[in-house]
């Protein structure tokens, strides 16, 4: 998925990305990580999104929103592309669930003083 246009949303929303940042339950510097395209959305987040109006251009990029949009007012079902994208979607769930068990595992498994909470706390940052 290319980097999702958050410039173009809030500009049309009227918010900053503070309120993004509140409305979407997450910091401004996590926002500001996502307007950047460093840092990858969840797929709550990305529905948060949708719920609040972002256009398939903003959210897909300029010419796949447009396709996207065509192939809807144009009442253009594409099965083959339904069969892929949830495919994809399927696979993204089972890589997700996967590094949060691996995630999960690792601080189960380290020891409190190595964990990053810790070490901040010690000064060793």
């Amino acid at each position: 998925m290319s980097k999702i246009d958050f410039q173009s949303f809030m500009h049309r929303k009227k918010i900053s990305q503070a309120k993004l940042a509140k409305m979407l339950n997450v910091t401004s510097a996590t926002v500001n990580m996502y307007c950047k395209g460093k840092s990858g959305m969840g797929f709550d987040k990305i529905e948060k999104l949708i719920e609040m109006g972002i256009t398939p251009e903003e959210l897909f990029g300029e010419n796949a929103g447009k396709k996207l949009r065509e192939n809807i007012l144009n009442n253009e079902p594409t099965p083959e592309a339904s069969v892929e994208l949830a495919s994809v979607v399927r696979r993204l769930e089972a890589k997700v669930d996967s590094l949060e068990a691996k995630v999960d595992f690792q601080r189960a498994s380290r020891p409190a003083s190595q964990a990053p909470e810790a070490k901040l706390a010690m000064g060793a940052g």
